[in-house]
């Protein structure tokens, strides 16, 4: 049989680190979210439409 060295696999950020970064990324959407819903929300609001006649009496 063959020698085969056994490359151990590269270990990747830790388990607290990866929902550390989950909980930073959640936050900044929801951030972003609520920062162009304001935006959004800050033009002249629509006036409002009267009723057409033949809905009237």
């Amino acid at each position: 049989m063959a020698n085969v060295e056994q490359v151990q696999p590269k270990k990747g950020p830790s388990l607290v680190i990866q929902l550390a970064i989950l909980l930073v990324m959640t936050g900044a959407a929801i951030g972003m979210g609520w920062v162009s819903g304001g935006y959004l929300k800050q033009g002249e609001t629509p006036a409002p439409v009267s009723a057409a006649p033949e809905n009237t009496g």
